[in-house]
């Protein structure tokens, strides 16, 4: 199925709970088989997905949406939940794995994520926090750089 037709979009919310990255992940391959979209997605896909849902789970542990479609000739993932100022903390890219591991033991997620999608972003308002990624056919020659659009007043802004 080609990418450049009418805009194809599925959205189901999930509980915060164990199993929930993996219901998404099955979610978001159902969507692709269903477009058949499958051979160009499918592995990526699957990752990226299951990295999104899992941050949700882990940071915000609060019920989160999934949302899927496609626009511009690329596939786009959304997970929105509702704790804009709960997240992931940046890790360091460089340096040997114990002394990443040192730094934390979590938050390579979207490291990952930027590796397999061609753009990737968060973007806050008063309630609502989304990170998006959108992924083409073929995979990316190198990480994605994030887009951060944060609608909230200046007060509620965290540094």
């Amino acid at each position: 199925m080609a990418l450049d037709g009418p805009r194809i979009e599925r959205a189901r919310t999930f509980v915060a709970e164990a199993g929930a990255s993996r219901k998404a992940r099955y979610f978001a391959l159902d969507w692709l088989k269903a477009h058949q979209l499958t051979e160009s997605y499918d592995d990526r896909m699957s990752l990226v997905t299951s990295e999104l849902a899992a941050n949700a789970v882990l940071h915000t542990s609060r019920p989160f949406t999934v949302a899927l479609d496609s626009r511009d000739g690329c596939v786009r993932i959304e997970v929105v939940d509702s704790a804009p100022d709960r997240g992931a903390l940046p890790v360091p890219t460089t340096g040997s794995a114990v002394d990443l591991t040192e730094v934390s033991e979590t938050g390579r997620g979207l490291q990952i994520v930027s590796s397999l999608v061609q753009r990737w972003g968060v973007t806050r308002d008063a309630n609502l926090k989304t990170i998006w990624c959108e992924l083409e056919p073929e995979p990316p020659s190198e990480s994605a750089t994030p887009v951060l659009v944060d609608h909230r007043p200046p007060q509620e802004q965290r540094a």
